[in-house]
């Protein structure tokens, strides 16, 4: 039986295609940001988590916390230590609309410890030893960015 959905581009030039795709993304400061994120965390077990309509916090059993935010229409990210403040909150409280693509619940990220980050475009997912993952993804249909999060299976 033939494949009818297979390409008609030569395979070596697909794979030419896939490494300069992977390259660009491995230069972009994009990029680089995220995997200084992973460094940091990797292996870390959170504790409890703060939900906002424009992204969230992750609090770890070591006494430092991520969040994870909106910002310039990508999701960014920064680590502290201690309990997150007032500036923190409002980093995940901005004017953005929180839909989420199944109900959102981080509580089954609890005593979890972070395995890996998957970087994207303009968004990264926290993943968990657990095959659980913190998805985000950014709609642009309204004239505001809206962030929407959901835990699936990795």
């Amino acid at each position: 039986m033939t494949n009818m959905y297979k390409s008609s581009i030569p395979e070596n030039t697909l794979k030419k295609s896939i490494i300069k795709i992977e390259n660009s993304l491995a230069a972009s400061s994009y990029y680089n940001h995220v995997c200084y994120l992973k460094n940091i965390i990797l292996n870390k077990i959170v504790k409890t988590s703060i939900v906002g309509p424009s992204g969230y916090i992750l609090q770890f059993t070591d006494k430092t916390f991520v969040v994870c935010y909106l910002d310039n229409n990508k999701l960014t990210w920064l680590v502290d230590e201690d309990l997150p403040t007032p500036l923190h909150l409002c980093l995940i409280d901005l004017d953005v609309e929180l839909e989420n693509i199944n109900p959102l619940n981080l509580n089954d990220c609890y005593d979890q410890a972070v395995s890996t980050v998957k970087i994207h475009e303009n968004t990264f997912n926290l993943c968990f030893f657990n095959k659980l993952e913190i998805n985000s993804q950014i709609d642009f249909k309204n004239t505001v960015p809206n962030l929407k999060l959901s835990i699936c299976l990795s």
